[in-house]
């Protein structure tokens, strides 16, 4: 059986932390099939630094102008050959044996898609506040923290680029409506780095707009399925 996996990485400007990024994706080599990494139009000379790299399995894809996290994720979407998909931001990190552990989720349960928890972290040259509050150990719903089968990820469809934050919670909703819920580990997964550049933190009143649309999208779903 298959059961490689294509690794999806969108980079905006991410120079600084995709080197970690990337070998904790190579952690996890005997299960992975392609590492497609999407540079969104960075100005900080990530892709010609990824490239530089020389990473096995990574293929580098530039795109000419920013389409946003879903935007990225869709052109690599659009090049994924693997039975199973995964996500990873390029600031964030895998943790060691998770693709293995979701994968078990995935067969074990019958299930097409399957998360695992989520731990936040600090980032060591984070400049905020001094007492920001970090969440804890939480249930991941969050594309970082799932492995999907491609079959079923275009059966939901590509990720909405006229939303720039919150497209996964919109992509999940649509999920649900036409699979059972996910699997979910307690195991950690994802490790998410807080560094004051991330999307949630920078995005500002875009994140309100954003969120009250996904909202409206999913009440409107709900309603036509009643």
């Amino acid at each position: 059986m298959n059961n490689s996996i294509s690794v999806i990485i969108p980079c905006f400007n991410g120079k600084k932390y995709i080197l970690d990024s990337l070998k904790s994706v190579q952690a996890e080599d005997d299960i992975i099939g392609e590492i497609l990494v999407v540079d969104d139009a960075s100005t900080d000379d990530s892709a010609a630094y990824v490239d530089g790299l020389r990473f096995p399995k990574v293929k580098l894809h530039k795109l000419p102008s920013n389409r946003g996290i879903g935007g990225a994720r869709n052109a690599a979407l659009a090049m994924a050959s693997c039975p199973y998909i995964a996500f990873l931001d390029a600031d964030d990190l895998w943790t060691k044996g998770r693709s293995k552990a979701l994968m078990g989720a995935v067969h074990g349960n019958h299930s097409p898609w399957a998360f695992g928890a989520i731990e936040h972290f600090i980032s060591a040259d984070y400049i905020g506040e001094a007492n920001y509050a970090v969440p804890t150990v939480q249930a991941g719903y969050f594309a970082g923290s799932m492995l999907v089968e491609a079959g079923f990820f275009r059966k939901v469809g590509p990720f909405d680029e006229t939303i720039r934050v919150g497209e996964f919670i919109d992509w999940y909703d649509r999920a649900l409506r036409i699979a059972p819920a996910p699997a979910l580990l307690e195991q950690v997964v994802l490790q998410r780095r807080i560094h004051g550049a991330n999307t949630s933190i920078m995005a500002g009143n875009m994140n309100a707009r954003d969120y009250l649309k996904v909202a409206r999208r999913a009440i409107l779903r709900k309603r036509n399925q009643e």
